[in-house]
């Protein structure tokens, strides 16, 4: 047996109970993680609501998780080794990472080793995932090219930050005056315009060598969207 958080039909925060379930068993092309961390995500929140495109319930709810690996019958993964998962149907089609224990296709874990502590590697997966799918398959940035990141002090827009410096580009953000010297310290050619919720446009003005070359943006959110294409370059 083992505990986790069940979602029984959709609703608020109630319907999130902590039950004594089945421990799952692990088939060839399988692998049981023991959870020992896992994120929480805005998808979850919607699915608990019922708002979801797919999914069906009772589930154990949870797109991602970081733990170790319990058992591998395929042989893809030893015991012990520290494995992240995420996406793929979970905590939707199949029960996901609010639990002690989830089993997921082999081919949807992913090895790693780090001596962060679980609280923290735990919040990695669907965010760098999110980060690094935006900065390629979303805008595919080139070295060279001007980022704007709008929501740049979230954990995807810093580590969209950091990604940019690695791939050789430019990164100009919009970010609360709180965070400016944390920005320019963990990307070092981040070019911070501090504007504390004035229009993005403001961008142009703040820092006029760079708003009007920008080539690419990402928007960590929708409700700026089209103000943020007026001073991408064309």
């Amino acid at each position: 047996m083992m505990r986790a958080v069940v979602v029984e039909q959709p609703g608020g925060p109630e319907v999130l109970r902590v039950q004594e379930v089945p421990r799952p068993a692990a088939g060839v092309g399988q692998v049981l993680i023991r959870v020992r961390a896992f994120g929480l995500n805005r998808s979850e929140l919607h699915f608990r609501r019922g708002q979801a495109y797919s999914g069906s319930f009772p589930r154990i709810p949870g797109i991602e998780a970081a733990g170790v690996v319990a058992d591998a019958p395929g042989g893809e993964f030893r015991v012990g080794e520290q494995v992240i998962t995420m996406m793929g149907g979970m905590g939707r089609e199949f029960d996901g990472g609010y639990a002690e224990y989830v089993l997921v296709p082999a081919d949807q874990v992913i090895p790693f080793r780090s001596n962060l502590p679980w609280e923290v590697l735990g919040a990695v997966p669907e965010m760098l995932q999110t980060a690094i799918g935006s900065l390629t398959v979303g805008v595919d940035g080139q070295p060279g090219q001007s980022l704007l990141i709008r929501g740049g002090t979230s954990s995807v827009g810093l580590t969209l930050a950091v990604l940019g410096k690695l791939r050789g580009e430019a990164g100009a953000d919009i970010a609360p005056s709180e965070w400016h010297t944390l920005l320019v310290e963990v990307t070092e050619t981040l070019i911070t315009a501090t504007i504390n919720g004035v229009e993005t446009l403001a961008v142009q003005s703040l820092a006029p060598a760079r708003a009007g070359d920008v080539g690419l943006f990402v928007d960590i959110g929708t409700e700026a969207f089209f103000r943020n294409l007026k001073i991408v370059a064309d």
